[in-house]
Protein backbone atom coordinates (compact mmCIF):
# COMPACT_ATOMS: atom_id res chain seq x y z
CA UNK A 1 0.00 0.00 0.00
CA UNK A 2 1.66 3.33 -1.16
CA UNK A 3 2.62 5.09 2.43
CA UNK A 4 0.58 8.46 1.07
CA UNK A 5 -2.80 6.57 1.28
CA UNK A 6 -2.19 4.82 4.69
CA UNK A 7 -4.39 7.02 6.67
CA UNK A 8 -6.77 6.96 3.85
CA UNK A 9 -8.19 2.93 3.28
CA UNK A 10 -10.94 3.94 0.88
CA UNK A 11 -8.40 5.82 -1.32
CA UNK A 12 -5.94 3.33 -0.81
CA UNK A 13 -8.61 0.37 -2.45
CA UNK A 14 -9.29 2.75 -4.91
CA UNK A 15 -5.80 3.74 -6.53
CA UNK A 16 -5.21 -0.60 -5.84
CA UNK A 17 -7.70 -0.66 -9.12
CA UNK A 18 -5.44 0.68 -11.11
CA UNK A 19 -2.14 -1.13 -10.54
CA UNK A 20 -3.24 -4.27 -12.44
CA UNK A 21 -4.63 -2.06 -14.98
CA UNK A 22 -2.14 -2.04 -18.09
CA UNK A 23 -2.37 -5.89 -18.10
CA UNK A 24 -6.29 -5.67 -18.51
CA UNK A 25 -7.36 -5.14 -22.21
CA UNK A 26 -7.93 -1.79 -23.32
CA UNK A 27 -11.55 -2.20 -23.75
CA UNK A 28 -11.50 -2.49 -20.10
CA UNK A 29 -9.48 0.77 -18.92
CA UNK A 30 -12.77 2.90 -19.04
CA UNK A 31 -14.77 0.52 -16.66
CA UNK A 32 -11.90 0.24 -14.26
CA UNK A 33 -11.54 4.21 -14.45
CA UNK A 34 -15.32 4.81 -13.85
CA UNK A 35 -15.43 2.79 -11.20
CA UNK A 36 -12.28 4.50 -9.61
CA UNK A 37 -13.35 7.96 -10.16
CA UNK A 38 -17.05 6.89 -8.42
CA UNK A 39 -14.99 5.45 -5.72
CA UNK A 40 -13.06 8.51 -4.92
CA UNK A 41 -16.02 10.76 -5.59
CA UNK A 42 -18.22 8.89 -2.47
CA UNK A 43 -15.49 8.51 -0.31
CA UNK A 44 -14.42 12.77 -0.94
CA UNK A 45 -18.06 13.12 -0.37
CA UNK A 46 -18.26 10.97 2.75
CA UNK A 47 -15.72 13.18 4.22
CA UNK A 48 -17.03 16.54 3.63
CA UNK A 49 -20.45 15.68 5.33
CA UNK A 50 -19.13 13.24 7.87
CA UNK A 51 -21.42 10.21 6.79
CA UNK A 52 -20.01 7.02 5.71
CA UNK A 53 -22.52 5.35 3.21
CA UNK A 54 -20.85 2.23 3.23
CA UNK A 55 -21.96 1.56 6.77
CA UNK A 56 -18.41 0.52 7.39
CA UNK A 57 -17.27 3.33 9.95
Amino acid sequence: MSEQHEEHPEIAAAMAQLEDLDQRPVDDHAEVLAAVHERLHATLDEHRTGEHPTGDH
